[in-house]
Formats: C-alpha cells, sequence, structure tokens
C-alpha cells in the first residue's frame, strides 16, 4: 500500500514500484501552494531580526579578510587550515558574497539565510523522491520550522552551507540509483567534494551512501550492483582529492580545542535532542521526544515494502575520460613547479607574514613544513583522479564481472532512510569513541533535513486512514509545541526559549557607551576570542590587548576594561588587576559582557 494517494510525477518516470498514477493538475497545484506557504514560514523565522544583533567572535571570519584577489583567497585558506579546525572552504564563499553585497551584519548573514531557504526545497523534492508530495511537504514543514535549522540560517557561519550541500548530495544520490545519467554522477561528484571540502560532518554524513552502497553490493541483485559499483567509484574520486588535506588534519588535531566534546552518550543523546526539537525543560519534551522515536520507527516498518527501483547505470565515468589524461599532465607539471618553486617564492612570504603577526618560530617552521607537503600532495592527488578517470571502464569491468547472474532487487525506502539517519550518528559517536572530540550540536544540523524525510513519512503513513489522520495531527502539534520552545522560533512569537545558535552582546551600545562616558580614557581587554567583536566595533578607539600568560607594559592610572565573566582569560587578568590594588567598579553590563572602570591605585 502507497503512502499517499499521488506521487511526484517526476518520480514516477522511473519507478517500477506499485504507486498510484501521477497527480492530476488540481493535485499539483495544491501541493505547490501549500509548499510555498512553507518556505514563507521558513523565510519569516529565519529573517526575523537578522541583522539586528552584532557579529560574534565566529562570525567574524567571515568579514575579517575582504577582497576577491588571489592574495585574499590564499589567506582565508591559510587561516582556515592552521587557526581554526576546519576544511578551506569554511569561509571562502563570504569573500565573494560580501564584495557582492556589502559587509553589513544583514546582509553578511544573506548567504547563509538564501542557503536554509533552498534547502527547505531540497528537502521537499528528497521526500517526494521516496514518498510523494505529502511527505514531501511534511518534510519541507520540518525543516522550515526547526529551530536548530532556523538558528543557524541566521548566523554568518557554513553550517547552512553544510546542511544544503549534504542535502542536495543525498537528493543527486537518489536520482543516481533512479536515473544512472552522467549527469547526475558529476553533480553528485562535485557536490560530495564542496561539502567534504566545507565541513569534517559531511564525510560522516556521506558515510551513509556508503552502508547504501554496501547493501546494494549484497542484496541489490545484478542492477544494484553495477549502480553501487558506479557510486562508490564516483565517490572515490572526490575521497581522492580530498586526501592531501589529511597533512592539515594532522596539524588540526594537534591544537587543543577545548570548546569540543567527544560523543559520550550523555552529549550525543543531548545534541540529537536538540535536533529534533525535543530538548525542553518540561513534560512535552519527553513526549516530544517518545513521538518522535515512535514515527521513526513507524516510518521504518511502514515503508519496509515500498521500493527504490535502480535504473540500468551505462557505466559511463562521471567526467569524460580524456579529462583524466589532462588531470594527469596538469598534476605533474604541478607537483613540479610547486617543488622547484615554494621554497624560493613562497614560503619566505609566508614565514614574514607569520612573523609579522607574532608567532614563534617553532610554530611558523611547523605550518611552513605542512604548507610545503600540501603544495607537493594537492597535485599528486589530481594525477590519482586522472588515473582513476583513465582506468574507470577497466575497474568497472573487474568489479561487476561476477554480478552478472544476480537477480534485480529494488532498494527498500527503509533502508535508505535508515542509512541516512543512523550512519552519520553510529560514525559521530565511533570518531568520539576513538578519542577526537568533534561533538557539538551545529555539527549535527546534517540530520536536520533525512529526520525531516522520516517524519514526513512517518505522519504520510498515518494520514492513510482516518484514526491515523489524527494521530498524526496530534503528532504534528505537539512537535509544533516542543519546537516553539527554542529560542529561534519562539522570539518571533514574543517569547524567550531555550538557547541555540550564536550568543553574542550588544558590542554597538557598548561603543555607544564609552562615547559618552570620559572619551580621554582608554579602552582595554583581554586577548582572547571571546572579544575579538570589541576590536571590529570599536571603530577609532582601537583597544589595547593584556595577556594574562605575559607581562604587561605600563597601564594608565585610569581605564575602561572590557570584561566577560566566566570566560578564563579575562578572569584571569580582573584578579592580576585586584592583586594589584585597581578598584573596578562596573558601568555597563549584557549578559556577560560588563564594562568596568578601572582605577590603578
Amino acid at each position: 500500500m502507497s503512502l499517499v494517494k499521488y506521487i511526484d510525477p517526476s518520480a514516477s518516470r522511473a519507478s517500477a514500484a506499485p504507486r498510484a498514477a501521477a497527480a492530476p493538475a488540481s493535485g499539483r497545484w495544491r501541493s505547490a501552494a501549500v509548499l510555498l506557504l512553507i518556505v514563507a514560514a521558513g523565510v519569516a523565522l529565519r529573517g526575523y531580526h537578522i541583522g539586528a544583533e552584532c557579529f560574534d567572535c565566529d562570525e567574524l571570519y567571515a568579514v575579517r579578510i575582504q577582497g576577491t584577489s588571489p592574495q585574499a583567497l590564499g589567506r582565508v585558506v591559510a587561516r582556515d587550515a592552521f587557526h581554526t579546525n576546519h576544511p578551506p572552504l569554511m569561509t571562502v564563499p563570504f569573500l565573494y558574497w560580501n564584495a557582492l553585497v556589502g559587509t553589513d551584519e544583514g546582509r553578511v548573514r544573506a548567504l547563509p539565510f538564501l542557503l536554509s531557504t533552498l534547502t527547505i526545497l531540497l528537502t521537499y523534492r528528497l521526500g517526494a523522491r521516496l514518498g510523494g508530495p505529502l511527505p514531501g511537504l511534511f518534510a519541507a514543514g520540518l525543516v522550515a520550522l526547526n529551530p536548530l535549522h532556523v538558528a543557524y540560517a541566521q548566523e554568518a557561519r557554513h553550517y547552512a552551507m553544510l546542511a544544503f550541500l549534504v542535502t542536495a548530495a543525498h537528493l543527486s544520490f537518489v536520482r543516481c540509483l533512479q536515473f544512472g545519467r552522467r549527469l547526475d554522477h558529476a553533480v553528485y561528484l562535485i557536490l560530495c567534494l564542496l561539502a567534504a571540502l566545507t565541513h569534517y560532518f559531511a564525510v560522516l554524513a556521506l558515510t551513509a551512501h556508503v552502508a547504501v552502497c554496501a547493501w546494494l553490493l549484497a542484496r541489490g541483485g545484478a542492477a544494484g550492483c553495477r549502480a553501487a559499483v558506479r557510486l562508490l567509484l564516483t565517490l572515490a574520486l572526490p575521497a581522492v582529492l580530498c586526501l592531501p588535506w589529511v597533512l592539515v588534519v594532522r596539524f588540526q588535531a594537534g591544537q587543543p580545542w577545548q570548546h569540543l566534546a567527544g560523543a559520550e552518550v550523555g552529549s550525543l543523546t543531548r545534541c540529537l535532542l536538540d535536533v529534533a526539537a525535543v530538548r525542553t525543560e518540561w513534560d512535552a519534551g519527553l513526549c516530544g521526544g517518545v513521538a518522535v522515536v515512535l514515527l521513526i520507527v513507524g516510518t521504518l516498518w511502514y515503508t519496509r515494502r515500498d521500493r527504490l527501483p535502480i535504473a540500468a547505470a551505462d557505466g559511463s565515468p562521471p567526467l569524460p575520460r580524456r579529462l583524466g589524461a589532462v588531470a594527469v599532465v596538469v598534476g605533474l607539471c604541478g607537483a613540479a613547479v610547486a617543488y622547484h618553486e615554494a621554497p624560493g617564492r613562497l614560503l619566505p612570504v609566508v614565514r614574514a607574514t607569520l612573523a609579522s603577526h607574532g608567532y614563534e618560530g617553532s610554530v611558523i617552521e611547523q605550518e611552513v613544513q605542512v604548507l610545503f607537503r600540501l603544495l607537493i600532495a594537492a597535485p599528486a592527488a589530481l594525477v590519482a583522479a586522472g588515473l582513476l578517470l583513465l582506468a574507470w571502464p577497466v575497474l568497472l569491468r573487474l568489479a561487476s564481472r561476477a554480478l552478472e547472474s544476480s537477480p534485480a532487487r529494488p532498494l527498500p525506502v527503509s533502508i535508505l532512510c535508515g542509512a541516512l539517519l543512523g550512519t552519520p550518528v553510529l560514525a559521530t559517536w565511533a570518531v568520539g569513541f576513538l578519542g577526537i572530540p568533534f561533538l557539538q550540536t551545529r555539527n549535527l544540523i546534517i540530520l536536520v533535513p533525512p529526520l525531516a524525510v522520516t517524519l514526513g513519512l512517518g505522519l504520510a503513513a498515518l494520514c492513510a486512514s482516518r484514526g491515523g489522520r489524527l494521530v498524526a495531527a496530534a503528532a504534528a502539534v505537539l512537535l509544533l509545541c516542543t519546537a516553539a520552545q527554542y529560542r529561534p522560533t519562539a522570539a518571533p512569537l514574543g517569547r524567550d526559549g531555550y538557547p541555540l545558535g550564536m550568543h553574542t552582546y550588544d558590542w554597538r551600545g557598548l561603543d555607544a557607551s564609552l562615547g559618552d562616558t570620559q572619551e580621554s580614557l582608554p579602552l582595554l581587554t583581554t586577548r582572547t576570542s571571546a572579544t575579538d567583536p570589541i576590536l571590529y566595533y570599536s571603530g577609532a578607539r582601537a583597544p589595547r590587548r593584556l595577556d594574562p600568560a605575559t607581562e604587561w607594559p605600563p597601564l594608565p592610572d585610569e581605564f575602561f576594561l572590557a570584561h566577560i565573566d566566566r570566560d578564563a582569560a579575562c578572569a584571569a587578568v580582573l584578579a592580576r588587576l585586584t592583586e594589584s590594588g585597581a578598584t573596578c567598579k562596573p558601568r555597563l553590563r549584557d549578559g556577560e559582557l560588563v564594562l568596568l572602570a578601572v582605577k590603578m591605585r
């Protein structure tokens, strides 16, 4: 029995499953109208006061370096490689976006706003392709109202881009299975490469595709096995191209990142509750969590007989094979040029730049060595990808030779949904178990669209009967109520809620208050990333920065100190001032941000 009365006409072109006929024109118009209302609700939530708050310290990565020159691009990639714990494309899109629209808070955040809105549409397409318009509409609605998704649509960071790329990769993966066309595989290759170079959790999300391919190799029959082999070879191309970045990952792993946590059961559970928007302080949170679990189980049960037919793959590579020869030649020439020219031209410039920023000699040499190896490894990876493309027919023939006599078995939708949801969670837990601290709620934004699709399929299955529709309505209302307990979705209703997303302060108000006081007094702050926005918003009053671990220069008799409660570096500075007999009186408070008037003894 199908989940809904009508199915997506585009999906029916490749579908051999027992579904109803294509939806009539009136049904398509109704679906389009409902989808438009869902997108409008999502836009309203994501656009609410989007430019009102100041940039926080992390968002400043998107605006510190400006310009579209190769030098600006190199500075951004080098900074993200050696001074953050992210891949190289974390903030690259903001270079070009800011050059186009400007650097006001609302305009910079318009990029994640746009990508988050497009993710709603992609989620609809994914749900509609797996079950029809009704599951797609449910899934789109759940993403549009998801507080985690709304929170990071309003933050000038790469999390909205991560969710967009991963969701697009999921949809492209399904299209590759259904149609098997070269264009779909080429798009899938590009999306996987961009996603992996944007955020490391994209790799965990793409392990779901490997799990589905493993199922197809074991039980998918001849067509399924050929499709799986072709997809795995397609996935190998971006994997080979990303291999040189492992050198940087090793460098990043050696740095202390205290703000990250391992995947202990408790922390992982809390993150998953926020992903599902059911982590609230009242009983409905527990009820919402139970509803989510029951809907997931119900989806896997009701879709066990729904199949995703696998198209007969033609075996062609995703890109023309002649590009493989071009990649080999370009890679060899690039490696030779980097080996001979980088030590005398590029690396001295890098050393001088790092020295001008105050880095120690040992740190500079370590970064320079990693950079030199990366410059050699990157074109070598291009050579390996070119050879893989050239050897594509042979590899595909060898892998598929023993699969011709296997009977065809379409892919169960329940297997696909279970893999998209369960595999990244298990991979996250395994990474944390291995001692790699990598867990934060915002990283698990990759789970929001697959979870929405799974819940949408379950709600649509309930709508197949009159009693089920009542249960589906009750579950939907409960999920909406729990989502409304979070600040991103509660604020437009004039209510406070559980915080998600960035936490920043009124840095503009701080600077304005300084203008109304004794302007001759200097402004000091602590050398910590939490106080970085004051450098951006202080204007002509450039603050001096105090490092509690170093010897201080002579301090003025009176000055202002921007202090943040519960920050270890700020507390150390305040303790040293108190020990020296200074008096500190609060002049302005905004949450944990305190402006102190300091008078030395």
